[in-house]
């Protein structure tokens, strides 16, 4: 009876440790997205800083999970000694093994950026907060900045590319808070460092609010809908055309007038269009890939054993 209660015991106590256990594990994983995401922002400007012709690489958190098993067994063991010069029993030994193991599983499920153009983009935002000059560098067709139809030309003209609208937040990052050098000039105090071969970036306490608005210039470049950021945007006007005719088999006395109505979508081009939301031809043919939306959208599981 003793030792049925001594298991039940154990087992309600594993049971509370593995709900706490789980909250701790979940909580920090959620906490250690912030360092996950400076950390990539840090390696990609390293990269550049090094080869500003590198291509950057970044991945956004999509989901995410946390899982802790406990198991418990109890197995007990009772060894009886006869003597047989009385015929009594006794025993000579009990013992009692309670094996408890714990496993533990966290993970994150990326989302890794794939589109061309946001890869242009990233690397010229990390060009621009490296030498804080120009718009998008060499790449003639990915603007930083927002679109502004040329003058007099309405919606229209030659700027026609891809306008992430990000160049306002960039001038609002506090100049100095990112620096570059060589490993042995990374103070002790830096809170976020990373380097390509001789290259050193790092962020010191005071940069953290740099970093962060600039993280957030990455995210969003990373996660906006490509199809969105193109200009000029179609313009699809709708007509609708009706014409009158009477088949030459039926210009008769007394016989009606056939009448057809057709209905047509024009785009600004003069362009035929299926519907009055589609573009002649696509801006984009391939699939972007954003997981499940375009939205900032992070989820984590959690799940105990």
């Amino acid at each position: 009876m003793r030792f049925a209660i001594l298991v039940v015991a154990a087992a309600l106590l594993c049971l509370g440790c593995t709900n706490m256990a789980l909250e701790r594990a979940t909580l920090a994983q959620a906490s250690s997205v912030a360092d996950l995401r400076y950390s990539e922002v840090l390696e990609n400007l390293a990269m550049v800083a090094d080869d500003p012709a590198v291509l950057p690489a970044y991945s956004s958190i999509f989901a995410g999970t946390a899982e802790i098993s406990d198991t418990a067994a109890a197995n007990s063991t009772t060894l009886t000694l006869v003597r047989a010069s009385r015929g009594a029993v006794t025993f000579g030994m009990e013992t009692i093994d309670v094996p408890l193991s714990r496993n533990i599983k966290e993970n994150w499920t990326l989302d890794p950026v794939v589109v061309p153009e946001k890869l242009r983009a990233l690397r010229c935002a990390c060009r621009w907060i490296l030498t804080r000059s120009g718009d998008s560098a060499s790449d003639s067709d990915v603007h930083l900045a927002k679109y502004k139809p040329p003058h007099g030309c309405g919606n229209r003209g030659e700027d026609s590319g891809f306008y992430f609208d990000v160049m306002d937040r960039l001038n609002l990052i506090p100049p100095d808070w990112l620096h570059v050098g060589r490993r042995q000039e990374v103070p002790h105090d830096a809170c976020y460092h990373a380097h390509c071969h001789d290259t050193y970036v790092w962020v010191t306490p005071d940069g953290i609010d740099g970093l962060t608005k600039f993280a957030l210039v990455v995210q969003a470049i990373a996660r906006v809908q490509i199809d969105t950021v193109y200009f000029p945007q179609p313009v699809i006007n709708t007509v609708k055309v009706v014409k009158q005719w009477t088949p030459e088999s039926e210009v008769k006395p007394g016989n009606r007038t056939i009448t057809s109505t057709a209905t047509l979508y024009v785009d600004q081009e003069g362009w035929l269009v299926p519907n009055a939301t589609t573009a002649a031809i696509p801006l984009k043919v391939r699939n972007d890939n954003i997981g499940t939306n375009a939205g900032l959208r992070s989820l984590i599981s959690t799940s105990s054993k």
